[in-house]
């Protein structure tokens, strides 16, 4: 397994860190510009996206046991005042990767994940946690399970959906947000 933290904007420099690797099996798609410019959402979080993951296509339709994993937001989902074009940005890709799976199948499994609220050293919640702590309490409060996902929490959900031992799962939003996102999927 390797991995890199690339500018998803440049793709030849996304195009060379392919080459370098030779072999895909599994792309994982981490990417959010954070910011509330729909321009920069759009161009980063959609544009940008959507860019590599077709320039990993080829190398993935090689492999016996591909799939493509993005890490979307339950704020694709939820509307919310303070980050309508992040959520716009997040829906939209998660349509796109339904949309890649039905393409792709049965060669490449394509699924997103949608963490709800994280918290992780450095992170929006951190700094909410210690400079806001009634905003924070708050937040706990609105979550079914009263906390936060820890990273790893998420990240066993990508392994899995990832993997072989998931092999007849695709075009699925997994939601890993404590329940705060609660409702049937059709």
């Amino acid at each position: 397994m390797t991995g890199r933290k690339l500018d998803v904007r440049d793709i030849q420099a996304f195009g060379r860190w392919l080459d370098e690797l030779g072999r895909l099996d599994v792309l994982v798609l981490n990417v959010s510009a954070l910011s509330g410019d729909w321009g920069e959402a759009l161009s980063t979080d959609v544009q940008a996206t959507v860019a590599c993951a077709e320039a990993a296509i080829p190398k993935l339709l090689r492999s016996d046991a591909a799939a493509i994993s993005y890490i979307g937001s339950m704020a694709g989902s939820l509307a919310a005042p303070t980050s309508a074009a992040y959520g716009a940005a997040k829906a939209a890709m998660a349509h796109y990767m339904k949309s890649l799976s039905a393409r792709l199948l049965p060669k490449v499994r394509v699924n997103t994940v949608s963490p709800g609220d994280t918290l992780f050293e450095g992170g929006l919640r951190d700094r909410v946690q210690r400079e806001e702590p009634e905003v924070f309490a708050k937040v706990l409060q609105r979550n079914p399970m009263q906390r936060l996902a820890d990273p790893a929490e998420v990240a066993r959900v990508v392994a899995f959906i990832s993997c072989p031992a998931a092999s007849f799962v695709s075009g699925a939003n997994w939601y890993a947000d404590g329940g705060s996102v609660a409702h049937v999927q059709f």
